[in-house]
């Protein structure tokens, strides 16, 4: 509703707060149980939440492989989130019922559980594209791609260059090999041009061996 809200909107009415802060203050403030208890799936609350398994499954390769560790953990927590409300429901609007059995998720629960979890989904997508990059750690991890890929234990500026377009001058690519240096992926081996004549020598770069033996997804992890 962002963009058509009203400042002077109807507030909460009185009675819709009191019941909420009753329910909240009853699941807070209820007895722990000296036994676990135990709460289980209804047949339906477990086909929905099989179903929105298989689903998020085939999301974690497609729109969700950006963010595939968060949400791999998303279908526990939901089920952890289908627990809690089916355990709130207990506290009805008039107070606490005491004799309510067994607790078992039905499926409307679930499919709330569900709703919440799908909510969560979409907050999450849309943070993690917005929030900053780390351009210099994605550069680096160009040239750490191509040393991997050409098996090269030594090189120069030019070399980098030419096998990574996305660096066009000399001003795009130093701060890069600075960046690789100061984290010991890469090490300037000692020039001299010691009675040469003409421009001094290219720095030379010795590649630090895990480079080539570690897989890139552990490579500037931090």
């Amino acid at each position: 509703m962002v963009g058509s809200r009203r400042f002077d909107s109807t507030p909460i009415p009185e009675e819709v707060k009191q019941k909420y802060y009753a329910k909240i203050t009853d699941l807070l403030s209820s007895e722990i149980p000296e036994d676990p208890e135990l709460i289980t799936l209804s047949p339906e609350a477990r086909q929905e939440l099989s179903a929105f398994a298989q689903e998020i499954e085939t999301r974690l390769v497609t729109d969700c492989a950006k963010i595939a560790d968060w949400t791999g953990k998303l279908v526990g927590n939901v089920l952890r989130i289908s627990g809690l409300l089916c355990r709130s429901r207990l506290y009805l609007a008039d107070g606490y019922a005491e004799d309510y059995g067994p607790l078992e998720v039905s499926g409307e629960t679930m499919r709330n559980a569900i709703r919440l979890g799908r909510y969560f989904l979409s907050h999450a997508k849309v943070t993690f594209d917005i929030m900053p990059a780390k351009p210099l750690h994605m550069r680096a991890l160009h040239i750490l791609k191509m040393l991997k890929e050409k098996k090269l234990t030594e090189f120069d500026r030019r070399t980098a260059m030419r096998h990574c377009s996305v660096f066009k001058t000399i001003e795009d690519i130093q701060p890069v090999l600075d960046f690789l240096e100061d984290y010991g992926y890469i090490f300037a081996m000692p020039t001299s041009n010691a009675g040469r004549p003409g421009r001094p020598a290219l720095p030379r770069y010795c590649v630090n061996r895990r480079v080539l033996e570690q897989d890139l997804d552990s490579l500037l992890a931090a």
